[in-house]
């Protein structure tokens, strides 16, 4: 039988909280058994279990009606608050999950509930992004297939099962509605099946919340035989959303194929569903790190050719006044020879000076998401650059940047590598969450002390502590220094002075495109 000097440290803890416990509990059945927690135990079996002690303990006596009117009250709160916190974890995993169809759900009825708050006129807002986890395990945040379809799903079923519906042989194209669609208005399709006449389903690829996504082959011959098509859901909201996407592809297609952005070859309806066709690519910069340098990054020189193609891609999209505001390695396709690369995905993005452009806490994928959007703050095109920057970071070191679990974990995972936000910026934080309804979620005190969140080794439960943070404790020139090839550590001081340009916490004195372009000796050409 274990003693209480026998055990150490956090068990200690348990046993005495469990024996305190125990005073109040009524001692029922034989002398040789006891009850504690509501739990029979042999005194001969006692041991320490992974989630729970139990020991033998003497009687204590009976506890009174009042006692256990206070207990059974205490038991149903902790099951309360248990309940609650499971909640919460399930909702974080829907969130961290991007292929979970209630993560889903509620991004779509978000969306459908912002919608119906703007004028018909107005341009779809950017739907809140969910992000996927690559590997449960490790530091990697969004992964899988999401080359043109936020929040995907490798499930083929829809594709790959033909509909068991027959229709009269004079149905008309509108009555047969039915079979082209799925419950959820996903656009069925298998192998050879033609859309408009002209593209043949090579392939499925994926589906997210807004379209399915298939490989393809041009019949006519003129986009080759590698193309990618996107299907969009046969609902209205996803309609109008892909409306402005549309309107974003076309001023961003470049005849000259110079501007690292994928192009637009083609758009239609199709059975009720807006498509859109796109060259095909082969691999996206999440495919290319996982089979090159995850958990050790790429080579100098192929983070220094992606990094210019990024900016020039963030340069034509700003002079169309383009925010992208879902960037991330998932985002960015690769071609086959893994030279050259290209910026897509679309369907979040919005213009610059678009009337319904609003603060959200939740805009951008967690991972690669800017600190002005965590905090409530008004935000620009220096969204995207704060993106390609931690995209940069996980190219050279072979894992994600920030692996928060939520905005609050991310901003003291940010402040950890880039030390304390500004003053100035924190105030504008305690003003704008009032005005945003999150008076109750606010990050900081009025000392401007970071409220930080943990875990109670006794109890479970999460615990909220104000602390002063003064400067980076875990940097990034020792972590790229560590990561990087002896031979290429000369290049690792302008490499961090090009990063920490871009993740310039205070979004007011973050730079611009072009001043980085400019200014960064990692990405001149000599």
């Amino acid at each position: 039988m274990r003693s209480e000097q026998g055990l150490m440290g956090r068990d200690r803890d348990k046993f005495q909280a469990r024996k305190r416990k125990a005073q109040k509990l009524k001692i029922e059945g034989e002398k040789d058994k006891v009850v504690v927690m509501g739990e029979k135990v042999d005194e001969e079996e006692v041991k320490v279990e992974e989630k729970e002690i139990i020991l033998d303990i003497e009687d204590f006596g009976d506890e009174t009606a009042e006692e256990k009117e206070e207990r059974e009250a205490e038991d149903r709160r902790n099951a309360r608050k248990r309940k609650r916190m499971e909640r919460e974890q399930v909702q974080a995993m829907e969130e961290e999950r991007g292929d979970s169809d209630l993560a889903n759900k509620r991004r779509v009825d978000e969306f459908v509930a912002k919608e119906k708050q703007i004028p018909a006129s107005a341009p779809a807002p950017a739907p809140a992004p969910a992000t996927s986890t690559e590997d449960k395990g490790s530091d990697s945040g969004d992964d899988g297939f999401d080359m043109f379809a936020d929040s995907p799903t490798l499930d083929t079923s829809n594709a790959t099962k033909a509909s068991t519906k027959t229709s009269s042989a004079g149905a008309t194209d509108s009555k047969l509605a039915d079979n082209w669609d799925d419950p959820e208005g996903y656009y069925k399709t298998l192998p050879g099946d033609v859309i408009i006449g002209r593209y043949q389903v090579v392939s499925f690829l994926g589906r997210g919340v807004f379209a399915s996504v298939v490989r393809a082959s041009d019949m006519k011959g003129e986009y080759g035989s590698n193309l990618a098509v996107k299907i969009i859901r046969n609902n209205s909201i996803m309609k109008k959303a892909a409306e402005k996407e549309l309107e974003i592809l076309k001023v961003l297609n470049d005849p000259s194929d110079r501007n690292n952005i994928v192009r637009l070859l083609d758009s239609a309806e199709h059975k009720e569903h807006v498509i859109m066709c796109f060259e095909g690519f082969s691999f996206n910069l999440r495919e290319v790190l996982n089979k090159f340098g995850k958990g050790v990054g790429l080579s100098i020189d192929a983070v220094r050719s992606y990094s210019r193609q990024m900016l020039n891609g963030l340069y034509h999209m700003g002079k169309q006044r383009v925010i992208h505001q879902d960037l991330k390695p998932d985002n960015i396709l690769v071609s086959a020879d893994f030279l050259r690369i290209k910026i897509c995905d679309m369907g979040s993005g919005c213009f610059e000076n678009d009337g319904d452009r609003s603060p959200t806490p939740y805009l951008v994928s967690r991972f690669y998401r800017s600190p002005e959007v965590m905090m409530g703050l008004m935000y620009d095109r220096g969204v995207d650059l704060w993106s390609i920057g931690v995209t940069i970071f996980e190219l050279c070191a072979g894992r994600v940047m920030f692996a928060g679990n939520d905005n609050c974990d991310m901003l003291r995972k940010i402040q950890e590598m880039l030390g304390p936000f500004p003053p100035k910026m924190i105030k504008r934080h305690m003003l704008a969450f009032p005005a945003l309804g999150l008076e109750d979620k606010i990050h900081f005190n009025g000392d401007l002390e970071f409220f930080q969140k943990g875990v109670d080794k006794v109890t479970g439960y999460e615990t909220t502590t104000p602390v002063r943070i003064l400067k980076a404790t875990n940097p990034i020139k020792p972590i790229l220094l560590k990561a990087t090839q002896k031979a290429d550590r000369r290049h690792v001081a302008d490499l961090v002075n090009f990063i920490e340009m871009m993740l310039t916490l205070d979004e007011k004195r973050r730079p611009s495109v072009e001043a980085v372009m400019r200014d960064a000796e990692f990405v001149k050409i000599k």
